[in-house]
């Protein structure tokens, strides 16, 4: 397992994304797909999968400035 994080690690580093190399480690390591729903002080919103691959993701975060929050979909019956 130290081998495979270390390979992970120096795998981020490459990376141009320096400021998620978080993500990019999980999401390499856990073999899930994310979406991250950025919102910035003006509320504006944009998304960003990882990895980029095509398909619905497994997880959505909210990020605000500070923090993330896990978003929940509705489900049909309660829309």
């Amino acid at each position: 397992m130290v081998n495979e994080l270390s390979g992970r690690y120096r795998y981020c580093l490459r990376r141009k994304d320096a400021d998620n190399i978080h993500v990019v480690a999980i999401t390499s390591l856990l073999k899930v797909k994310v979406r991250i729903e950025y919102m910035d002080r003006g509320q504006k919103v944009s998304a960003h999968d990882f990895p980029e691959v095509e398909g619905d993701p497994q997880i959505t975060l909210l990020y605000r400035p500070g923090h993330y929050d896990v978003l929940y979909r509705m489900s049909h019956e309660a829309q």
